[in-house]
């Protein structure tokens, strides 16, 4: 990759040239494109950060959080229903995003910020009908190398993954669910040459809800994609873990690796709901959630393997920062 700055109209531009012909699993992080040859300038780049979730610090249990400004999450007591939920907000600036569901379990919008997020959930917390009440905090993908195949340099000797294929190769009855940033997809198809084959590759559930569907905008969910299940034996990029089984991509991160608590609990629940057994998500946050909490306890019920990212921090110099959630909970794989 060769980068040059020049001036223009008065704007630095910053001009980033990626070498023709280049196959890459993740991405850089000012811009993804999934095809060769690209220009990027510094406006882009800050269009980019305008389409970011709006988000508010908050102190929540010692840490001081970033979380949704818009939304709250919460969770009745077994003796209400929706439509008492509906009477306690008449009149209180805020609605019902989403109905609750199976586990009795919302998401409240805040239609008119005319006090802080915490008087909103004190104000909650205090009526008696919900079990929790709690921001919708933020979360964000696990920090990839961008690379050129750097997934396969050294990982796939460590894990002994060639003695395993001595043993399978996956098994194509499985489906592997990924919740992370989606996958490649130019005019409505599976773009990647790694990943485009389309008796494996499920599209599963977009939460980011950017029109796009699944399509990959940040690079880190093809990355993720193709450490389980690149297409090997190809002559192409490279190697995945698993050659066979499915991969069910759904979209939890934006296209700046943003998502949310509720994000990941729908993507979740619709991946257990849909199939498949093992599920994996690279990212986190430094606190946990009920409904995090609750939508994991869905998945062991369920017999699902749920895989998180245990996070990218020094525990010298980070030490409340050492493991990430839902990778902290003792019920994952991490």
């Amino acid at each position: 990759m060769d980068r040059k700055n020049c001036d223009g109209h008065g704007l630095r531009v910053s001009l980033v040239y990626h070498k023709p012909n280049s196959k890459i699993f993740g991405g850089y992080h000012e811009a993804v494109k999934f095809f060769n040859g690209f220009i990027v300038c510094d406006l882009l780049i800050y269009l980019l950060f305008s389409q970011g979730l709006k988000f508010e610090k908050i102190a929540w249990q010692g840490k001081v959080m970033d979380a949704s400004s818009d939304f709250i999450n919460v969770k009745l007591k077994s003796n209400f229903a929706k439509s008492n939920l509906t009477t306690l907000l008449s009149g209180k600036e805020l609605s019902i995003e989403t109905p609750p569901d199976f586990q009795n379990i919302a998401r409240i919008k805040i239609e008119h910020k005319n006090k802080s997020l915490t008087d909103f959930i004190n104000e909650l917390q205090a009526s008696g009908m919900f079990e929790f009440v709690e921001p919708d905090f933020i979360i964000r993908a696990s920090v990839t190398p961008n690379d050129t195949y750097y997934s396969n340099q050294y990982a796939l000797p460590k894990v002994n993954a060639p003695n395993a294929w001595d043993i399978t190769a996956g098994d194509e009855s499985i489906i592997i669910g990924i919740l992370d940033s989606g996958i490649p997809i130019l005019n409505g198809n599976l773009s990647h040459p790694d990943l485009q084959n389309t008796s494996r590759i499920i599209e599963g559930v977009d939460y980011v809800g950017d029109g796009n569907g699944v399509k990959d905008e940040n690079g880190h969910g093809t990355h993720v994609a193709g450490i389980l299940g690149a297409e090997t034996n190809n002559n192409t990029g490279v190697a995945g873990i698993n050659w066979n089984s499915k991969l069910s991509t759904n979209q939890v991160f934006n296209i700046l690796r943003e998502g949310t608590h509720y994000g990941f609990r729908y993507t979740l629940i619709n991946a257990v709901d849909n199939g498949c057994k093992i599920i994996n998500f690279s990212g986190g946050s430094i606190v946990g959630s009920g409904a995090m909490e609750y939508a994991i306890q869905y998945a062991q019920s369920n017999d699902v393997l749920l895989v998180a990212a245990a996070g990218n921090y020094d525990g010298d110099t980070n030490p409340d920062k050492v493991v990430e959630y839902p990778a902290a909970y003792s019920i994952l794989f991490s």
